[in-house]
């Protein structure tokens, strides 16, 4: 349940979802190559945790870039 004025929690879920479709291929890939189940696993892991902070950084920057240009219009 929803309450007034709070955003649902689907960000997380789809956060997830996103740092699995990352996460999944690079452990194929490594296992491919040979790597070791458990080293692969970190390796994949420390990944896609790189890679869904660069991508959640941008998405913060890119939503303060416009609070600021929406503030600056209010104004």
């Amino acid at each position: 349940m929803v309450k007034n004025g709070s955003w649902p929690n689907v960000t997380g879920w789809a956060e997830q979802r996103e740092g699995q479709r990352i996460f999944a291929p690079m452990l194929e890939q490594l296992l491919a190559e040979g790597v070791p189940k458990d080293e692969a696993w970190r390796r994949a892991s420390d990944h896609s945790q790189a890679e869904m902070l660069a991508r959640t950084t941008a998405r913060k920057e890119a939503s303060d870039r416009l609070y600021a240009q929406n503030r600056a219009n209010d104004d």
